[in-house]
């Protein structure tokens, strides 16, 4: 459950903030159209270039609106995960995308699964305990005394005494016993299991952190250089330098690595939260 909270999360920190790009997109969209028809206007540009511009505009509208309806419903998936009301958005989020600081991986604890294993076997432990005390919970001792005899015939106080074994005494429980026995050796083969399983899915699991890290860090370069492409084109366009095409292949390119930026933040988060469950790290 915590992991699929986390993760929920994740994802609508993830939508919400495509849609943020879609809009600025949209509203970028909107300033080319502008500027074509400016240009169609002076002469510059034709009813071609406009067309285009207005196409443009109109799927970058369209991108807008259903990556809002996207993060609405990640959002309220978010929230029955958390156990609230999916109906209408009640929460909002107070972080942003951020890549996972690396300075705690290294400090490990004990993994949720391998904990619930440890209990699991602890739990079989004691139940085998209690069978094997089980086995003598037939033996009775009774002690006591009568002081009136109906009949009269033994006047005073008459101690008595009483033990009762159970038939037969020492075959009792054979059958729950090795039972009981068998659950405990399956709960050390599971707990087993689950270090092992624990173990390689947290390598795993930093790996990709690191990956994703990496890809990150050149993502924000690349988008970078990207924005500042689509900002330079648009102006060459405005002055007349460049054609329409090179101003949408610019705004493309720039919109295609934000998105993989976000994505690549996806990852680094997913895989932040797989490394706390199985590995049992904290990561700020």
């Amino acid at each position: 459950i915590r992991l699929d909270v986390d993760t929920s999360y994740t994802i609508a920190a993830a939508s919400r903030a495509r849609a943020a790009l879609s809009l600025r997109n949209a509203a970028d969209a909107e300033s080319l159209l502008t500027v074509a028809g400016v240009r169609r206007s002076a002469g510059d540009a034709s009813d071609l270039d406009v067309d285009v511009a207005r196409i443009s505009a109109g799927r970058a509208r369209n991108t807008a609106i259903a990556d809002s309806m996207t993060a609405v419903a990640a959002l309220l998936d978010l929230q029955q995960a958390l156990g609230l009301s999916a109906a209408e958005p009640a929460i909002a989020l107070g972080d942003t995308l951020a890549v996972p600081a690396m300075d705690s991986v290294g400090a490990t604890g004990v993994a949720l699964p391998v904990a619930a294993a440890q209990r699991d076997l602890q739990s079989a432990e004691q139940t085998l305990a209690l069978e094997k005390r089980g086995m003598w919970s037939g033996l009775a001792l009774q002690a006591g005394f009568e002081n009136h005899d109906p009949t009269g015939g033994e006047p005073g106080i008459l101690p008595t005494f009483g033990l009762s074994t159970p038939l037969p005494l020492f075959n009792r429980a054979q059958g729950a016993i090795p039972l009981a026995a068998a659950d405990r050796e399956r709960a050390k083969v599971e707990l087993a299991a689950a270090q092992r399983e624990s173990a390689a899915l947290a390598s795993r699991a930093r790996r990709d952190l690191i990956a994703a890290r990496l890809r990150v860090a050149r993502d924000r370069e690349l988008v970078a250089t990207a924005e500042r492409v689509a900002r330079l084109s648009l102006r060459a366009y405005a002055e007349g330098a460049y054609p329409l095409t090179t101003v949408l292949e610019a705004q493309r390119n720039a919109r295609d690595t934000l998105v993989e930026l976000i994505d690549d933040l996806v990852a680094a988060n997913t895989a932040a939260a797989a490394l706390r469950l199985y590995a049992g790290t904290t990561i700020p």
